[in-house]
């Protein structure tokens, strides 16, 4: 089960959803570093907490390379047999099957937080949170359909209270995108009408779509490259690459939260981030991290890297529950008790996620095969 897998790859995914879910409960759960008393003296352990957990939208920027790596190498590697069909089927399987009971799951959590907190969903608490309901909060079948449609922050909000289904707006255009540019630049060979129709197409999604998500589709497009790149060359496993490159990828993230070049880097961090985890990537492509004897590190990569999506769209509603009932007004200091608190909550989040993974996302690939033996008949 695990021999073809890039142990890696699925571990950088893994760990950085895990970064996401750890940097909104660190916000629900405790201070903010600016409010910490004495923040100078504050320790080695705190200060690197703080900044690991603060790093949740550059997550997001190394899921939009990986993503990129991984879908649109697919859709490079079998350009010469590129089906539409098939790869819509794929994608939207891969979204949907998770993505239905969590919209289901989130309108059911949000009674609780409206009866605990209803000021929570009116956006009282957004400036807190650094995410979460703003005052355009919405639960309306609008809202629902225009989520399954991938149509949030474009036309309507979020839904609910789940404010990381933002990226999945993004991810699923740059699906669409992709493919149509393969079309346009005659690397899919299709004939003058389908590029016409592409064309109009593209047009379209690019008229509508906000800067924010053109800039994210250029970091997506990072992760495509890589993959031509690492594909048209074999790429050695060099210790000093590998150093260097890393190194450029610590200072983008550092840089994101110092900034250490306000002129030069600020305005474009997201892209920053993107080429050097780009550079990175390509160091690391053919390293596979190893196994240690009390570590199986490979099987903990594979299963934290299967249910990294379902964790990313499950695990909001649920933190804001938690917040609105314990630490809504009394929110903790860095200690051993609240870290406790944190590390309870964290796990509890796992347990959740891996839940509605074995319900729900393990069935996409049976669920695609029925959906492409419907659709064939």
């Amino acid at each position: 089960m695990y021999n073809t897998r890039n142990y890696t790859l699925d571990f950088i995914r893994g760990v950085s959803a895990l970064i996401v879910m750890s940097g909104h409960l660190r916000i629900a759960l405790y201070k903010d570093f600016s409010e910490l008393g004495n923040v100078e003296n504050s320790s080695l352990v705190e200060k690197g907490f703080y900044f690991i957990t603060g790093l949740g939208h550059e997550a997001v920027m190394v899921f939009f390379v990986l993503s990129g790596y991984f879908v649109g190498g697919s859709v490079i590697k079998n350009q010469k047999y590129f089906s539409s069909k098939n790869y819509l089927i794929a994608r939207l399987s891969r979204l949907w099957v998770p993505l239905l009971p969590i919209l289901i799951f989130t309108i059911i959590i949000d009674y609780f937080i409206g009866i605990a907190s209803p000021e929570l969903l009116n956006g009282n608490y957004y400036s807190i949170l650094n995410s979460g309901p703003k005052t355009d909060y919405s639960i309306s079948f609008l809202t629902f359909l225009s989520n399954m449609s991938f149509l949030q922050t474009i036309f309507t909000p979020v839904y609910g209270t789940n404010g990381p289904l933002w990226s999945l707006a993004y991810e699923f255009w740059y699906y669409i995108l992709f493919p149509i540019l393969m079309i346009l630049s005659n690397f899919i060979k299709r004939n003058i009408l389908s590029k016409i129709i592409g064309g109009i197409l593209a047009i379209f999604i690019v008229r509508f779509m906000p800067l924010e998500m053109l800039q994210g589709f250029l970091i997506w497009l990072f992760g495509a490259a890589v993959y031509l790149i690492t594909t048209k060359k074999y790429i050695q496993t060099n210790v000093i690459f590998i150093l260097s490159s890393f190194s450029l990828f610590i200072f983008s993230l550092l840089n994101s939260k110092f900034e250490f070049s306000k002129d030069l880097i600020n305005n474009y961090n997201d892209i920053f981030t993107g080429i050097s985890f780009s550079f990175f990537l390509i160091s690391i492509i053919n390293y596979q991290i190893p196994n240690f004897k009390f570590l199986n590190l490979k099987k903990f990569s594979f299963w934290i890297s299967e249910i990294s999506y379902t964790l990313y769209i499950t695990h909001f509603p649920i933190v804001l529950l938690i917040y609105s009932n314990y630490y809504l007004g009394k929110q903790l200091t860095f200690n051993f008790n609240s870290n406790l608190q944190f590390t309870a909550w964290f796990l509890l989040l796992i347990f959740i996620s891996i839940l509605f993974w074995y319900l729900f996302e393990r069935n996409t690939p049976i669920i695609r095969k029925k959906v492409k033996g419907l659709i064939s008949k």
